[in-house]
């Protein structure tokens, strides 16, 4: 995957969200920009794992608070080979976007 976003979407709620793994031999700078689009305010985990669902001896961002209408930059994490972003909100109103720069590992 080219650098860019990798990955846009209206999350499900109480879910284990994957935006995909990186591909072997490479290597990611993410980032992750998200906007709560409902009336309540959410709360956001993000783990990066080498599994589609979250641990939390891989949480990496326990408990980021999005204000009701509000959003913007979560986190910057550097994401190896094999590894993914998992988002989890609390509500079913969270839109979160998953850019990254790729580079040879």
């Amino acid at each position: 995957m080219p650098s860019g976003v990798v990955f846009q979407n209206l999350l499900t709620i109480d879910t284990d969200n994957d935006t995909g793994a990186t591909p072997v031999g490479k290597v990611r700078t993410s980032t992750i920009d998200a906007c709560n689009d409902g009336l309540s305010d959410a709360v956001i985990k993000v783990y990066v794992s080498t599994s589609a669902s979250g641990t939390r001896s891989k949480l990496v961002e326990p408990n980021y608070l999005m204000p009701a209408n509000g959003g913007g930059y979560i986190r910057t994490f550097i994401v190896g080979p094999g590894e993914r972003i998992i988002i989890r909100p609390s509500t079913a109103d969270v839109i979160a976007r998953v850019s990254c720069f790729e580079e040879d590992q």
